[in-house]
């Protein structure tokens, strides 16, 4: 998202699958993990949340931190369809009119790939698997107690 933001350009799906490929074309493999561990390292915040990873290289990263800890949020191929063709869903408006087949072709794409791979590398998962955002908050706040309460209280 900071790349569309800086070049201005509307973020879409489509072409933000098609970025992370087309650098490490031109800078080498795991150049966006790369990038964003340097940053985390310049940066005096204790925590830094990485958002959407898809590439198994961001997992290393991510438990290369001193207190890293990967939360993966998942849910039925069925639910995320229905959410991103929701019309009130304006995060990725190009993805409004997909079909569930063409949504189920697009998860086969290099960028999604690794996703399974690192929910299973994951210290903590939560299925939100209902619309239900009260169930959500609770899943999260259960997480936070299992995992981040401990870090806190070193």
């Amino acid at each position: 998202r900071e790349i569309h933001r800086s070049v201005r350009a509307p973020f879409a799906r489509e072409t933000a699958q098609k970025l992370t490929p087309a650098l490490e074309r031109i800078f080498g493999k795991g150049i966006v993990s790369h990038a964003i561990n340097v940053r985390t390292r310049e940066d005096p915040n204790i925590v830094v949340v990485v958002n959407g990873m898809r590439w198994f290289t961001a997992l290393l990263m991510v438990l290369e931190f001193v207190n890293g800890i990967v939360l993966y949020v998942t849910a039925p191929v069925e639910v995320r369809h229905a959410r991103r063709t929701n019309p009130q869903n304006t995060e990725k408006a190009d993805e409004a009119n997909v079909t569930l087949e063409e949504f189920k072709k697009r998860e086969r794409r290099r960028t999604e790939r690794d996703i399974p791979k690192i929910g299973a590398h994951s210290d903590y998962t939560i299925v939100n698997d209902t619309n239900d955002l009260g169930n959500l908050r609770k899943k999260v706040f259960e997480f936070c107690d299992a995992k981040l309460c401990r870090l806190i209280r070193r």
